[in-house]
Formats: structure tokens, sequence, C-alpha cells
């Protein structure tokens, strides 16, 4: 009964599941340079896993400036992943602006929404000849999630070359997942376009979530033009509800991060989680068939 009460409060989990990875890259083609938009939502599981990279004095919690220093480093770090060519050759991206938060997620922990803004020169500005500009992304690319890629130009023309060329973000860079489509989600990895010169200007913007980098000019949003993106979020979880097993929400991540038992306690503890588990999988009423189904539709990985 007290398992059926508390089920309610996980609801609020990442809706395409609290292991997903998800992507968005929009790309605004101009004349000059090539200005790329990457969100990166992490569910609860990886986020946790990130947290714990970013908490630099292992206090258990990720302050202001742990997190200043974050978005840089784990922009940086993304920008190793992602692929921006012009004609074949590569095109240096420079880092314009990072934003990094934590919305909270479920059992009292948080998501994680990183974004970078990066801003490419062309070795040459566009003309009547077509340039083809290619773009992929390879990160987390052993994580299941959302993978959209949109692309516009402004003041050049796009034809696509190969992959689906969508003008508008249909998930609104990852903070609103058409539920129509949570069960399929989009796969695009990559996007390749043939850009020329003219076409009509779009009015510039800024990318609301993320903060410009000391040094770096503010560049126009190259994302999808009226929908920027969400309003800031918290930069922590709140405090949730009780989960399963009587532990309250805001508890959770400091009981993970407790490694004072001895190895004793702590192999029988797996050894006694892991029969239990199997045991009660092993009783009627527990859908083999559909989370085999669920497996394969999704496309999931050992």
């Amino acid at each position: 009964m007290l398992l059926a009460a508390a089920i309610p409060a996980l609801a609020l989990a990442h809706p395409l599941g609290n292991f997903t990875i998800n992507h968005y890259a929009g790309l605004r083609v101009e004349p000059t340079r090539v200005l790329l938009d990457v969100v990166i939502d992490q569910a609860e599981i990886p986020t946790f896993q990130a947290r714990i990279e970013f908490d630099a004095d292992a206090d258990g919690e990720t302050s202001d400036e742990e997190i200043e220093t974050g978005r840089e480093a784990a922009c940086a770090e993304l920008a190793g992943d992602l692929s921006l060519t012009a004609d074949g050759a590569g095109l240096p991206m420079t880092l314009q602006a990072a934003g990094l938060s934590f919305p909270p997620g479920a059992g009292g922990l948080s998501t994680m929404r990183l974004v970078c803004a990066f801003e490419a020169p062309l070795p040459a500005a566009l003309d009547a000849e077509p340039t083809r500009i290619a773009f992929a992304d390879a990160s987390f690319a052993e994580r299941i999630g959302w993978r959209e890629i949109v692309a516009v130009g402004s003041g050049a023309t796009l034809a696509v070359s190969d992959g689906e060329l969508r003008a508008t973000s249909i998930s609104q860079r990852l903070t609103a997942y058409p539920e129509e489509l949570i069960a399929a989600p989009l796969a695009d990895v990559s996007l390749t376009v043939d850009a020329v010169a003219g076409g009509p200007e779009l009015p510039p913007g800024t990318v609301v979530d993320a903060i410009a980098i000391d040094g770096a000019a503010p560049s126009p949003s190259p994302g999808v033009g009226a929908v920027a993106s969400a309003g800031p979020t918290p930069t922590s979880a709140p405090a949730g509800g009780v989960v399963p097993g009587g532990v309250s929400g805001g508890d959770l991540p400091s009981i993970f991060r407790t490694a004072d038992v001895a190895p004793l306690v702590l192999l029988l503890s797996v050894v006694t989680a892991a029969a239990l588990g199997a045991g009660h999988a092993l009783t009627p009423g527990h859908g083999k068939t559909l989370m085999a189904a669920y497996l394969v539709g999704t496309r999931g990985t050992p």
C-alpha cells in the first residue's frame, strides 16, 4: 500500500525515460558564418553521474561557482563530438555563450540542461555556387534519446542534400516533447545542406538560457526564430516527497553518495537486492512481453 501511494510521486520523471540523453542542434547559416545552438537535456540518472563531476569540492551540492566553471568546460568537451564542415573542410567553432541548469526531476533528483552557442566563420562568403555545409553530432552515442536538428538561412537559401531539413523545432529546443512522438523519438544524427547567397534575413535574437562567454560578442540565436527557449530554470532540485522505501526525495542523492559501509555489508546488500529483484520479477503480472517489446521498439542496447 505504501509503494502504491508513492508511485504517483514518480510521475514527474523525464518524459523520455530517466536514463536518456536528448539532443537539439539549431544551425543558422549566414553569408559569412554559421551559428550553432546546441542543447543537451539529460534525464535523472546521467545527470546524477554528471553532477558528481561538477561537484569539485565533493560537498554533495553544485554551487554557483561550480556551475560557472562547469558550463564552459562541458561545452568545450561537447565541441569535440560535434562536426561542422563547409565543402569538406572543418570549420573552427568558437564558444559564444553557455548555460548550465538543473531542473527538478523525479525522486528528489534533477535533470540537466546544457546550452552551447558556437560561431564558425566560413572560409569564403556564400555566392551563387552552392556551398555544402554538413553537421553531425556524435556525442553520447551510447545513450538512447531524442535527437533533433534544425537549420535555417538568414541571407542564405538552403537545400537539403542529406537528412531531413526542418525550419522549426518540434520539441521547442527540448522543452516540450510531443506526446505522439515519445514512443518513436526523432533520431537526427547529421544534416547536410547546400547553401547559396540570397534570401530573407532573419531578425536577430539571443539564446536566453545561455550566458555570454567573457570576451565573446553576443551572437544572434541560430535556433528557430520566435521559439527561442524556455525561461530560466532552477539550478537545483527542491526536496521531493516520499519515494518507495520511506526515504524523502531530498535525501535520496545523499544516500547514493554514502560510502561508510563495511565491504561485507555492501556485498550482502548487493546479493540480497539481486535475489529479491529476481524473485519479484518471476511473479505473475510483470509484463515481460511488454518490456521486451519496449526494448526492441526503442532500439535498446545492452
